[in-house]
């Protein structure tokens, strides 16, 4: 954030629009730090995003660092309709998928 004066989320919305992503996604990107304020078209991909970020932090691959890690945002979780409850098993299970990925391409992931 403090060398280009800007964050991920901003980043990310530009490198959508860059690849030609359809418009709800890069929409979504953009918003996904703050879901209430996100088009209504729109909100629950942007949910989705948050979710994603959430669980990339977990696994420290999101900003390392100094940065704490983000709750989910709470709009975020209502949208999902995921009960906290199941989160260690849908860890669990993105643990999982990341861990055959790194096999499957060579991959490094944090």
């Amino acid at each position: 954030h403090q060398v280009l004066n800007t964050d991920h989320g901003e980043i990310g919305k530009w490198l959508a629009e860059r690849w030609a992503l359809p418009e709800e996604l890069v929409t979504a990107i953009g918003y996904h730090h703050s879901v209430r304020t996100c088009p209504e078209n729109c909100r629950r991909m942007a949910a989705v995003v948050s979710f994603a970020n959430f669980l990339s932090y977990r696994k420290n691959a999101g900003a390392p660092g100094s940065h704490r890690p983000p709750d989910l945002d709470p709009d975020a979780w209502a949208l999902l309709t995921i009960d906290k409850a199941e989160l260690p098993k849908i860890a669990a299970e993105v643990d999982g998928e990341l861990e055959r990925s790194e096999k499957l391409f060579g991959l490094v992931v944090m």
